[in-house]
């Protein structure tokens, strides 16, 4: 499993760079079927959903990005119970796409956005579509600002008015069928006063950093302003990012190091976009999501939530269930940290003491990890290493080899185990094979459980409510 799994990420990687455009509009596709899965309840409605999530997941590992939408789309047809499939069908299939995520406010190119099919369409019925648009502001206090639209042709473009102040904005676009409301598209797209010239500023102070990084703030900057400088070049990332309050938590985060103190570690509750050095690994990229916490409050568990192939630390925050880990997380107070996912050797004991640095409120003692696919295996990894480190695993989608190093077989025994699998997953031989070797092992706690009408994709979202109650005895009893 893993040598088959190290051979597709290798495969995948250049076509997956390349198609970064393609992947944000997946995502987007993706987010819209978990909302839908997580409302319908009704087990006989769901399974064709399910088989089409299989065929999703199995078109998006051969790169067929538009089958795998088109897949998801005739799932959310049916768990919504829409009428007319037909226009809905077709009209769920149109894509903008616009030329730019992130504009500078003193150097105003209009965005440009494009109007195709994400997939073909058989004996498509619109040539052009009505539709209209509105900004709604990420931080609720700005006003909102409103476009209309009369009609756009399949495939065309069009302008967008853009918002006046600065800041992040996802624009929500209303298809419709004559006066009928269909269906929604969305983006974000952010606005920044200076913004080449504040980056230019970045850039030039960044380079005098001696490398490696001296502290986490300077990792975070230097990851962050990569992601800023593709943003501003123009590029579809895989996800939504916040430009324009990414740019000034960079420049928050450079007066603090200025002033040798530390600008991440001082931040309230929230999510953010980070990095840490560590020996074993280098630099890791991190998602983390922190909750507020009073100074002298009581330390809180933290989630090391790790992604399967073909993703990235943001997949836990945006996808499995449209971020499920973070909203169950935070029903508890606990803090959650998704990294981006690497082959190498384990290490992630090491991420989490470098965070603790930065976040002292993290009970070390408290770490519970869980992992899909890809990220099930890297989860045993980590636990066959260090497994004092960690307070329970959590392997879902996925198998993994059950071999601690030697001299920790007990710390080993003593790690509780959850192993999750759908009944339709085409890993579940892999997780049967995990959860019968734990109990081989020797380890005293191993539950396995296996969901019927569920397959590999959907597996995390359905099973993680069953993880968090795990998680909550295991954090009871220590």
């Amino acid at each position: 499993m893993k040598r088959l799994l190290s051979v597709l990420l290798l495969c995948w990687l250049p076509t997956l760079l390349q198609a970064q455009a393609d992947r944000y509009e997946l995502g987007r596709r993706l987010r819209l079927f978990e909302d839908a899965w997580e409302v319908q309840k009704d087990a006989a409605i769901r399974k064709d959903p399910a088989a089409g999530m299989n065929v999703a997941v199995m078109s998006f590992f051969s790169f067929k990005f538009g089958e795998a939408g088109r897949a998801l789309d005739q799932g959310i047809i049916t768990l919504k119970g829409l009428p007319d499939r037909a226009a809905y069908a077709e009209m769920m299939g149109l894509w903008i796409k616009p030329d730019r995520h992130w504009v500078d406010l003193d150097n105003v190119i209009l965005p440009v956005g494009k109007v195709d099919r994400f997939y073909p369409v058989k004996d498509a019925k619109f040539k052009k579509i009505g539709f209209t648009h509105h900004w709604v502001p990420m931080v609720k206090t700005k006003n909102l600002s409103f476009q209309q639209f009369g009609d756009v042709s399949i495939p065309g473009v069009f302008e967008f008015g853009i918002p006046h102040a600065e800041g992040d904005y996802v624009l929500q676009c209303t298809w419709k069928d004559g006066d009928k409301d269909v269906t929604q598209d969305h983006f974000m797209l952010s606005a920044s006063n200076q913004r080449d010239k504040r980056l230019a500023q970045l850039k030039e102070t960044v380079s005098q950093w001696k490398t490696p990084y001296r502290s986490a703030d300077e990792v975070s900057v230097s990851l962050n302003l990569k992601v800023l400088n593709r943003l501003a070049a123009g590029e579809s990332l895989e996800t939504d990012y916040p430009a324009d309050r990414l740019l000034k938590e960079c420049e928050a985060a450079v007066k603090a190091i200025a002033n040798k103190s530390s600008y991440y570690g001082s931040q309230q509750g929230g999510q953010y976009w980070i990095g840490v050095l560590t020996a074993s690994k280098g630099v890791v990229p991190l998602r983390v999501q922190r909750v507020n916490q009073e100074p002298g409050s009581k330390k809180v568990p933290i989630v090391l939530a790790l992604h399967g192939a073909g993703g990235s630390e943001n997949l836990f925050f945006d996808g499995y269930g449209h971020g499920k880990v973070a909203k169950l997380a935070a029903e508890r107070g606990w803090m959650v940290v998704a990294p981006r996912s690497s082959l190498s050797k384990a290490g992630h004991a090491e991420t989490i003491a470098e965070l603790a640095r930065l976040y002292p409120e993290i009970d070390t003692g408290k770490v519970l990890v869980v992992g899909h696919s890809m990220g099930a295996g890297e989860a045993l990894r980590e636990a066959n290493a260090t497994p004092g480190k960690f307070a329970a695993v959590a392997a879902l989608g996925g198998g993994g080899t059950v071999r601690p190093v030697k001299g920790q077989e007990d710390a080993f025994k003593k790690l509780p185990f959850y192993v999750g699998v759908g009944e339709l997953d085409f890993s579940r031989s892999q997780a049967e094979a995990l959860g019968n070797n734990l109990k081989k092992a020797g380890v005293n706690q191993v539950t396995f459980k296996k969901y019927d009408g569920i397959e590999h994709m959907i597996i995390v979202q359905d099973s993680l409510p069953d993880v968090f109650r795990f998680f909550d005895e295991v954090v009871k009893g220590k």
